[in-house]
């Protein structure tokens, strides 16, 4: 029927074949593709791990000032003073071993922990003006004029202070810049004139607090409740470098956790949202979290802590790299395999870094190097860091596989400006079909109105095919030769795997796998798929090897893991555009392995 030109089939996973000369004598695959040797291909440019006695310091470590463990101290060689005087890092306690003190705790240079009540802040008079006034505290009250009291009043158990003739007044909980209005609204109710008052907030009760966690030196630490976090966290040495997180602190009362602070914000913004701290409460560090080492052209070389979602964008808003900051080297391991990786920063922005990843930017990079991946039955690394003249054999070389599961006679390459020369053709052909439907003449009604249910349906074709991408494949495999191709900046190699079926499709009762049987014809594999449609046109059969390579015919030749593509008859319609919708749909099938469909919604 008319309507019925082309069965849905989509997703078909096949290829885009653009044929290379194979004009340099190249070696069989299967003889490349198993060497092991581990030389990197970028030479300078691809760079070892970086020792961990060289790391450079975490951000916010300038924090907590003298906050350097003993043991970073000997790797480096280097002698430390302390308030306390001048030690040598690693020297041994009086009690414990090297690079511990006395009580078995990590030794720290330039550090000496304050112990309960010796604390710096047990004395001080600075109040914050957010202070809620505790039981214990002491307000400074001078009332004149009708009156005259100079006091200094304790705050009681019940949150009360006792003023003379008015009574008992409650503060506790009252912001501490409050206190005066307060009292003087309570005077006022017993004094109705000519009275004035000055209060303020004397002393506030010392508190102690637990510090523990992944600090320097965990413990109790007195202090005062209008001190901050960062204090407390002082009075223990600071954030452990090599174990703590700067952006997991943790505030618990009662066992329970009520705040959860993030140093950054604090240095970036300086936000630091966290509650009064009270008696009792406690300080926890925890673990640290993935960190990325910071390199090169940026304002930051840093070791940064990150959150997820663990993104370049990230690093790079912490790391702040200038302006002529055009490419990224990310080092790091994934999978347990050293890899390397060469971005420009707008693709870094996107890219997913890991922990330990060491980052470096760089600001006019050598134009000699190019970033290869792979894609298929490989073992080992899957990302190259190369010279610009590299070929594929030259990397191949690098790439470990089993020949036993890899089909390595029939690697290709996906190409970004292949795929982008054959999404330009595909958009061409549909603008030629668009015009076409629009300039097509009629001659009578009735042939006008049947090209217009023509020219909808086929509109729908058009507004689907032009979501389609192509695969931009690069057929570098021909009878079991890989040629050795030079290759571009992003180039994918793929090695497929090795396969026993053939897998049919398009104008086939039921498109599915069948097993490759040896001197079968295209129609036998047709019949096991439950055999052509009304609309098949059986003198245009697309087959596709794993290499890419197109054949196309009415009898091709069927190899395992081939891929056959019955195509549809476009002769049902009356628009003399026939030609162009079989070049669309040829395009389609092999430029981007998606047959797009044609179909009548009334008329399935």
């Amino acid at each position: 029927m008319r309507w019925r030109v082309l069965a849905a089939i989509a997703a078909l996973v096949l290829s885009a074949p653009l044929a290379v000369p194979l004009a340099i004598p190249a070696a069989r695959a299967q003889d490349t593709l198993t060497t092991e040797r581990k030389v990197p291909l970028g030479g300078s440019d691809v760079r070892g791990l970086p020792a961990r006695d060289k790391l450079p310091p975490p951000f916010g470590a300038n924090l907590f000032p003298g906050s350097v463990t003993a043991e970073a101290g000997t790797q480096q060689g280097t002698a430390v003073s302390s308030e306390a005087g001048t030690a040598t890092a690693g020297t041994a306690g009086a009690t414990g071993g090297a690079g511990q003190s006395a009580a078995g705790k990590p030794a720290t240079a330039g550090c000496v922990p304050y112990t309960v009540g010796t604390g710096p802040s047990a004395t001080r008079n600075e109040v914050n003006p957010d202070y809620a006034v505790q039981p214990g505290d002491k307000i400074v009250l001078h009332v004149y004029g009708a009156v005259t009291i100079d006091d200094t009043v304790t705050v009681d158990g019940n949150g009360d202070i006792f003023i003379p003739s008015v009574g008992p007044v409650h503060v506790a909980g009252l912001p501490s810049r409050q206190i005066q209005t307060r009292l003087a609204d309570e005077l006022r109710r017993v004094y109705l004139k000519d009275v004035n008052v000055y209060a303020t907030l004397g002393t506030a009760t010392p508190i102690n607090v637990f510090v523990t966690g992944a600090v320097l030196n965990p413990g109790q630490y007195a202090g005062s409740p209008t001190d901050s976090v960062i204090a407390f966290l002082r009075l223990a040495c600071g954030v452990d470098s090599v174990r703590g997180s700067y952006r997991n602190v943790q505030i618990l009362r009662g066992g329970r956790q009520i705040a959860n602070v993030d140093l950054y914000q604090f240095l970036l913004y300086g936000r630091l949202t966290a509650p009064s701290l009270r008696a009792g409460d406690t300080i926890l560090v925890g673990k640290q979290g993935p960190t990325v080492i910071v390199q090169g052209d940026a304002r930051g070389p840093f070791r940064y802590e990150l959150k997820p979602p663990y993104t370049g964008d990230e690093v790079s808003e912490l790391a702040r790299p200038y302006p002529d900051a055009t490419h990224v080297q990310v080092i790091g391991v994934r999978n347990g395999v050293p890899q390397s990786y060469y971005l420009t920063t707008a693709r870094f922005s996107a890219f997913a870094v890991q922990d330990s990843d060491t980052i470096e930017y760089k600001a006019d990079l050598p134009s000699d190097v190019i970033t290869v991946s792979v894609e298929g039955r490989v073992q080992g690394r899957t990302s190259f860091v190369v010279r610009r003249d590299a070929t594929l054999l030259e990397v191949l070389s690098y790439i470990p596989v089993e020949p036993q599961f890899a089909a390595t006679n029939s690697v290709y390459l996906r190409r970004v400006s292949v795929a982008e020369a054959q999404k330009q053709a595909i958009d061409q052909s549909l603008e030629r079909l668009q015009r076409g439907l629009a300039t097509s003449p009629s001659i009578t009604e009735g042939e006008a109105n049947l090209r217009a249910q023509e020219a909808q349906i086929l509109q729908k074709f058009i507004d689907n095919a032009k979501n389609v991408t192509p695969e931009g494949r690069v057929i570098v495999s021909r009878d079991g030769v890989v040629g050795n191709v030079r290759l571009e900046d992003e180039d994918v190699i793929v090695i497929p795997s090795r396969t026993d079926l053939v897998l049919v499709a398009g104008e086939v009762a039921i498109p599915q796998s069948v097993v490759y049987t040896p001197d079968a014809d295209v129609r036998e594999y047709v019949e096991l798929a439950g055999g052509w449609t009304e609309r098949a046109d059986r003198s245009r059969i697309i087959v596709q090897r794993l290499s890419g390579e197109t054949v196309v015919g009415s009898h091709p030749l069927i190899m395992a893991g081939d891929r056959i593509i019955v195509m549809p008859q476009t002769n049902d319609y009356t628009i003399p555009i026939i030609k162009d919708i079989t070049q669309i749909i040829y395009q389609l099938a092999v430029g981007a392995g998606v047959l797009v469909a044609i179909q009548n919604t009334n008329n399935p």
